[in-house]
């Protein structure tokens, strides 16, 4: 199973808490790619040779079309904010990013973030952040899935830019008919 992430690897990741424990207790039936850059990469590179875990890539930072390529290759798309109370009320650009590719996602997310894939992801597999046992219970039911086609159509159909861009367009002028 061919797990991506891209994007900052840093604390507000937490990804240093996580994927190391996940790919151990998987051993090679996984492989992470994380593609990025931040403060935990050292980190996370240390824990790799530390425990020896051949199933966990770490690249530099991708071009746009390169990374569609990871994500086209991917199983699943991963995603993790760490366990602070802040990032209970963002929404990361990142699952709408992840919603526009028919891949399950995997997200170790609360609050605002874990309602809104509740909301429109019916592959959305959600733990809690920093829950290695949560998410490898989570990855445990996507094995299951096997050759089920994951469909988002109606996701990028309703988030598109053009769409959001037009509503917020019309929301700005309706403030100003009357000025």
């Amino acid at each position: 199973l061919n797990i991506t992430y891209a994007g900052n690897i840093g604390y507000g990741q937490g990804l240093e808490n996580i994927v190391i424990k996940i790919a151990l207790y998987f051993k090679s039936k996984i492989k992470f790619s994380l593609i990025g850059d931040g403060s935990s990469v050292a980190f996370i590179e240390a824990q790799i040779k530390k425990f020896d875990v051949p199933n966990i890539v770490l690249m530099a930072p991708k071009k746009r079309n390169q990374l569609i390529e990871f994500y086209n290759n991917s199983d699943v798309l991963f995603l993790q904010l760490n366990d602070v109370d802040a990032f209970r009320k963002v929404l990361p650009s990142k699952i709408f990013e992840y919603g526009s590719f028919d891949k399950p996602i995997l997200a170790g997310v609360g609050g605002v973030a874990k309602t809104f894939i509740e909301d429109n992801f019916k592959y959305g597999y959600i733990y809690s952040p920093n829950d290695s046992s949560g998410a490898i219970s989570k990855i445990k039911q996507i094995f299951d899935l096997e050759k089920v086609r994951v469909d988002n159509t109606s996701f990028v159909e309703k988030y598109d830019r053009k769409i959001i861009t037009k509503l917020m367009v019309d929301n700005f002028t309706s403030k100003f008919k009357n000025i």
